[in-house]
């Protein structure tokens, strides 16, 4: 009883030891944390910020007092973007630049904001050096169809570019072919001639089907065919008999999964239920319709706007939608270019021109890109209808490097990839060109 009496005095003595130490290491703990933390009632003070010149990916380092350690406690922005605040101490903040943080290379202000503090602007700036240029990554220039690695594979009249998640490119050709460029740079070709023009392909949410927009004209015709990853998207299936005559577009909402299409007689917009096949599907009321529409179509991020280019019309429309009710909400108005005006000329709006608009896709900021066909250039369109030439210089031909200095010959395909790079499909010089403007 008495040898336990021991063991227990010294196992409680062990155990206040213990505590002590932990109490003791908690406290130090907290008297460092708090000499480090930000104090409302100092003032923020700000010497400088390194390197003085770069560009995407710069890792700047920002001195000063009284910063804090928390780093949802700061914002620095370079220019047009806020850049990613990666670390905070009392005297330093550590951040990366952000692509695009610039329009066009040079000066960039460096304004930095802690907690309910003013923002400070540095008097100096910050040099950024834009990454552009324009290369040739798939193709020879020749016409055909040999599969290959890219730059020994021949295309023929490439239509329409999508990229999967994984970085896989889809494209279809208007001589009846689907073929896919995966990441090492080898191509294949999935099928070939199912009759009648290949149009637009779109994946469904879970990327485990294509749905193909085939030309096909009379009511007994697949107007949308569809394909499945279990044997890599190589056998077309009916999704959907034309209700009328042919069909140029189709694009899935990245929110609710609904399937969108076009009629090109009559310029109507048709949806159906994702997962339904053949006959499930409505008319959309409320779009602008006439004889002949040959219309692209994509989506915002959000699935919350929907924009129909009208190619042979020479407009971008767009109109708002909800995702939580499947609906279209409010007016068909237009972004850019003025209907049955072909022309080209930068401006808001219907003050600018566009010549046959093909294929569009997003940026994660809303900014609108199309392939301006018979302008021989891509166009950017902000969300306010700004459009400007992107890349091209509004003549045919097949020239790499600056992209203002470019050449394109009628392109048509655009997809982003998932490093942020523009891909394109130049139509007649039957190559896959890459647009890098960080």
């Amino acid at each position: 009883m008495i040898k336990n009496t021991k063991k227990m005095k010294k196992k409680y003595l062990v155990l206040l030891l213990l505590l002590l130490v932990i109490v003791s290491g908690t406290s130090c703990k907290s008297s460092d944390d708090l000499t480090n933390i930000y104090d409302p009632s100092l003032p923020v003070t700000f010497e400088s910020f390194s390197p003085e010149k770069g560009g995407s990916t710069s890792q700047m380092i920002i001195t000063g007092t009284n910063f804090g350690n928390d780093t949802a406690n700061v914002q620095v922005r370079v220019g047009n973007r806020y850049a990613k605040v990666v670390g905070v101490s009392p005297t330093k903040i550590y951040a990366v630049v952000k692509a695009h943080s610039v329009d066009e290379s040079g000066d960039a202000d460096v304004t930095v904001t802690v907690a309910e503090k003013s923002p400070f602007t540095f008097p100096s700036k910050f040099n950024y050096s834009l990454t552009q240029m324009v290369s040739t990554v798939a193709g020879t220039g020749a016409e055909g169809q040999a599969d290959g690695d890219a730059m020994n594979a021949t295309f023929k009249d490439i239509a329409y570019l999508l990229f999967n998640r994984e970085g896989t490119l889809y494209l279809s050709e208007e001589n009846n072919s689907v073929r896919k460029m995966t990441t090492d740079g080898m191509v294949t070709t999935l099928f070939t001639n199912t009759g009648w023009r290949k149009r637009a392909i779109a994946f469904n949410l879970t990327q485990d089907t294509i749905y193909m927009a085939r030309d096909a004209w009379g009511t007994d015709n697949p107007c949308l065919y569809y394909m499945k990853a279990d044997d890599d998207f190589a056998s077309p299936r009916t999704f959907f008999v034309g209700h009328n005559e042919s069909n140029n577009s189709v694009s899935v909402n990245p929110v609710d999964g609904y399937v969108f299409w076009n009629q090109y007689k009559d310029g109507s917009v048709w949806y159906s239920n994702p997962g339904t096949i053949n006959d499930t599907y409505a008319r959309a009321d409320g779009f602008h319709s006439d004889s002949n529409y040959e219309v692209y179509s994509t989506w915002s991020k959000d699935g919350k706007i929907y924009y129909r280019i009208i190619r042979n019309q020479h407009v971008i429309y767009k109109r708002a939608y909800d995702p939580a009710t499947h609906k279209f909400v409010g007016d068909e108005l237009v972004l850019s270019g003025k209907i049955y005006n072909a022309g080209f000329a930068d401006g808001i709006g219907e003050d600018a021109r566009l010549n046959q608009p093909c294929q569009c896709t997003v940026d994660d900021d809303g900014n609108l890109y199309v392939a301006d066909r018979n302008n021989d250039c891509i166009r950017k369109v902000t969300p306010d209808g700004n459009t400007t030439v992107y890349a091209g210089n509004h003549t045919a031909g097949l020239v790499n490097g600056l992209p203002l200095k470019s050449e394109f010959n009628k392109p048509e395909g655009l997809a982003f990839a998932k490093d942020g790079s523009l891909y394109v499909g130049d139509h007649d010089n039957h190559v896959i060109r890459r647009i890098v403007v960080e």
